[in-house]
């Protein structure tokens, strides 16, 4: 929800309040902390990607993108092997954000008469380096700004 409402230009308000003594509740300090840890490695993902992806939500996680940039919010970890349709460009490069280089392979399919762009990412470790979510950045070769 995060990347969504911050990709969209929004505040994302947490609805936690303080006890009789202004302290933030024991349950929710372990959440911000983790959070917080998450959002020291991946911030830029989200405060400086506040360009929305068109039909950016797919069934294991989000896009947000920044320029010539996209970061795939990988919620729910495939495997060793994505598959993304409708990729908004040609790609140069897919990378674990912070790290390693990713093998990719771009095809076409045709799904009701129409060619859409479909991209295969392999080389990626079996378990998530996130446990919280793990993005891959994806360099585009040319940027084209939303309308």
């Amino acid at each position: 929800m995060l990347r969504q409402v911050a990709a969209g230009g929004g505040n994302f308000l947490l609805n936690v309040g303080s006890s009789l003594e202004g302290d933030v509740p024991y349950e929710c300090t372990a959440v911000f902390s983790q959070v917080g840890q998450w959002l020291r490695k991946y911030g830029p993902t989200i405060y400086d990607a506040t360009d929305p992806v068109s039909g950016g939500h797919k069934v294991c996680g989000s896009y947000a993108r920044r320029a010539n940039r996209l970061y795939f919010h990988c919620d729910c970890w495939p495997g060793s092997r994505l598959i993304l349709n409708s990729v908004p460009g040609k790609i140069r490069s897919a990378r674990l954000y912070g790290g390693s280089k990713l093998r990719f392979k771009e095809e076409g399919i045709t799904r009701g008469g129409m060619r859409l762009p479909r991209v295969t990412i392999t080389g990626m470790p079996e378990l998530p380096p996130d446990t919280l979510s793990t993005v891959i950045e994806i360099e585009l070769e040319k940027y084209k700004p939303r309308k």
